[in-house]
C-alpha cells in the first residue's frame, strides 16, 4: 500500500476528546480481554474513565466554538482524533 505523509490542522479540544475516547475504548477492551471479571474489570474501567474523561471534559465546552471558527480543522480533528476509537473496536 502506498501512503502519504500530510501535515493537517486540527482543532485542539475536539482532537483531545477523540484521543480520550480511544484510550477509554482501549482500556475497556484490555479489561475485558480475559472475560468479564467484575471485581477486576470495573475498577480498571472506572479508573481509566476518570483519568481520561477529566481531560476530555476540560475542553468540551470549546468544541462548538472550534466548529464555528474552522469547520475544516474541526472535521480533521473528528476523523483523526476518533480514528483510534474505531481502530480499537475493530482489533
Amino acid at each position: 500500500m502506498s501512503t502519504l505523509k500530510l501535515e493537517v490542522e486540527v482543532s485542539k479540544e475536539t482532537y483531545e476528546v477523540g484521543e480520550c475516547a480511544a484510550k477509554l475504548v482501549a482500556a475497556v477492551k484490555t479489561a475485558l480481554a480475559d472475560g468479564w471479571q467484575p471485581g477486576m474489570d470495573i475498577p480498571a474501567i472506572a479508573f481509566a474513565a476518570m483519568n481520561e474523561l477529566g481531560t476530555a471534559v476540560k475542553g468540551a465546552d470549546k468544541i462548538d466554538d472550534e466548529y464555528a471558527e474552522n469547520k475544516s480543522a474541526f472535521f480533521n480533528a473528528v476523523s483523526l482524533g476518533f480514528s483510534g476509537t474505531l481502530g480499537g473496536l475493530l482489533k
